[in-house]
């Protein structure tokens, strides 16, 4: 357990640190507003296709892992559908209306949980949680980017009424923030042909990753402002039940009933908790939704998981 808990480490490494980075450079003025745009576009754009293609090139295929993408088509998707259907209505600007559905929307799968998975399972855990942030990753391109688009344009009404149908279709959908597709495409292409990945790129995926999670969660520090976050705690405290209940709940009775591998039940537990991503704030920046709820919800729901959330699911299913 001892080169479990050192693992643990990561959740400072890349988490806490680049957070307080960020913050204390942003408090200083030691960085730009453009260059914190530029920041997210590169990791959007460059980081998340090369971590989509090395990721997607050696992932493992196998028909008794088929439900871990069904799952993780459900937490994007789920939890979305209860947001609309029950919270987002109080809402009445489309740029918190759309926030508040990327908090829901973008789980802490491949990050935090991952992490959380290697402690409990080693390498069988952390690739469960690659499989579902995958899946995750997938439906933030071709579900959670429109939907924030489609948010921004229905705040600025006027602008959307006078677009044809092919233009909101082309900037929803045609972008260059969908550009890690490609990487996702070719990745899956050179995995079913049995294309061997180079020994070299299996080195640089780790530094890949820590170097994602450094130039994600800066600009997440620098975006930080507490004088304006605090305002959103007790209009986001639904997500509380929604993440570390509803989820849960669903998750176990659900996989119970197509699921024996408990381990795998086990680890889609740990998912089924995870905060509301960076990528909630990421997505909220890049499509100039109220960024301040979605740090909101991240700072809240992170804190929960790490010092509630998971030490107690941790001892429950050990």
């Amino acid at each position: 357990m001892t080169e479990d808990y050192s693992r643990l480490i990561y959740l400072f490494t890349d988490l806490m640190i680049p957070l307080v980075v960020g913050y204390a450079a942003h408090q200083l003025h030691l960085i730009k507003e453009e260059w914190i745009n530029k920041l997210i576009r590169f990791n959007v754009r460059i980081i998340f296709t090369l971590l989509s293609l090395l990721s997607f090139w050696v992932l493992p295929i196998s028909w008794e892992l088929a439900w871990l993408p069904v799952f993780g088509i459900y937490y994007v998707l789920f939890p979305g559908a209860l947001a609309w259907l029950l919270f987002v209505k109080k809402y009445n600007n489309p740029l918190q209306q759309g926030a508040y559905m990327m908090t829901t929307m973008q789980p802490n799968i491949g990050t935090l949980c991952g992490v959380c998975a290697f402690i409990l399972y080693q390498e069988q855990g952390f690739a469960y949680s690659q499989i579902v942030a995958s899946v995750g990753n997938i439906l933030m391109v071709l579900v959670c980017f429109p939907l924030a688009h489609y948010y921004h344009e229905k705040h600025h009404i006027k602008k959307l009424e006078k677009k044809s149908h092919w233009q909101t279709f082309r900037e929803r959908f045609l972008n260059l923030n969908q550009v890690s597709l490609i990487g996702l495409v070719l990745g899956i292409i050179f995995n079913v042909n049995d294309v061997p990945r180079p020994e070299f790129l299996s080195i640089m995926f780790p530094w890949l990753v820590h170097i994602g999670a450094w130039i994600g969660f800066i600009p997440v520090g620098a975006l930080i402002d507490f004088r304006y976050t605090k305002l959103y705690y007790e209009r986001i405290i639904n997500l509380v039940p929604l993440r570390f209940i509803i989820m849960p709940l669903v998750t176990l009775f659900s996989a119970s009933l197509v699921i024996r591998d408990i381990i795998i039940i086990n680890s889609l537990l740990v998912f089924s908790i995870a905060p509301s991503g960076i990528n909630a704030v990421l997505i909220s920046r890049l499509y100039g939704l109220t960024v301040n709820l979605a740090t909101a919800a991240f700072i809240l729901t992170t804190t929960i998981f790490l010092l509630i959330a998971f030490p107690v699911l941790f001892f429950i299913i050990q």
